[in-house]
C-alpha cells in the first residue's frame, strides 16, 4: 500500500500499524508524535491503529534547541518551554 508520509510517498505493507510505521523510520526509541489524517494517535493506540492505503501521515520528533523536526528533517516549528513562575 502506499501512504503519504511527512509529504512524501512511501510504500509500506499491508497492515502496517502506526508503530509498525515508526519501526521502519528507526524511530522506536525517540520521543515521536504521531498524526493520521490530522488526527493525533495516542502512543497507546499506536500498535492497534492500522494505516490503510492512501492515508496522509505525520510523524515528529524534538530535537535539541526546542525544534520540532518531521522524519526528512524538515524543521515546521520552533517550540519554547517556560518553567517556574515569573
Amino acid at each position: 500500500m502506499k501512504c503519504i508520509v511527512n509529504g512524501e510517498p512511501r510504500e509500506l505493507p499491508d497492515g502496517t500499524s502506526v508503530e509498525g510505521l515508526i519501526e521502519i523510520l528507526g524511530m522506536s526509541d525517540a520521543i515521536c508524535a504521531a498524526e493520521v489524517e490530522k488526527k493525533l494517535v495516542p502512543k497507546r493506540e499506536r500498535v492497534s491503529c492500522i494505516l490503510f492505503d492512501g492515508q496522509r501521515v505525520e510523524i515528529v520528533t524534538l530535537i535539541g534547541g526546542g525544534f520540532l523536526i518531521t522524519t526528512n528533517n524538515v524543521i515546521i516549528q520552533n517550540i519554547r518551554y517556560r518553567g517556574g513562575s515569573e
